[in-house]
């Protein structure tokens, strides 16, 4: 199939994939009553972007619908290489993007590959050890004490 592409996610939760474009819009004030106003506003289909907190209902899998994942990812095939690519330029500044959290291939087996090879790191999602909290909660945390 040509022009699409696989999208990786290991964010746990996915996410809505969908465009948007700058409009004007009337907003008029009292001082000025031909005031425009620029506001971003969705255009085309949303796209639902997998997640990779696998789903545990056994009806899902066995209807074939569960969700496909390679080392930790989330993989959504089909997804249309233009709206992608618009998606991507867009959202350049995303840290999951910029971090490899977020990928897309054309090919399904690299997409499998890079997915495998777990190059995002940590989503900061991920629980974390009371006994070591991470820094901007060290020190604010206290245990309960015991009499």
């Amino acid at each position: 199939m040509a022009g699409v592409v696989t999208v990786a996610c290991s964010l746990p939760h996915g996410f809505r994939l969908q465009l948007q474009e700058k409009k004007l819009f009337a907003a008029p004030s009292r001082e000025d009553p031909s005031r425009m106003e620029e506001r971003s506003v969705y255009v085309g289909e949303a796209i639902t972007i997998n997640g990779a907190a696998r789903n545990r209902d056994t009806k899902r899998m066995m209807d074939g619908s569960a969700v496909l994942m390679a080392g930790g990812y989330a993989l959504t095939p089909g997804v249309d290489k233009d709206t992608w690519d618009k998606f991507r330029a867009q959202m350049a500044d995303w840290p999951p993007l910029k971090t490899g959290q977020v990928f897309a291939s054309e090919r399904d087996d690299t997409a499998k590959g890079r997915a495998r090879d777990g190059q995002s790191g940590p989503s900061g999602f991920e629980p974390y050890n009371p006994a070591s909290p991470p820094d901007e909660f060290a020190g604010a945390i206290k245990t309960a004490e015991v009499k």
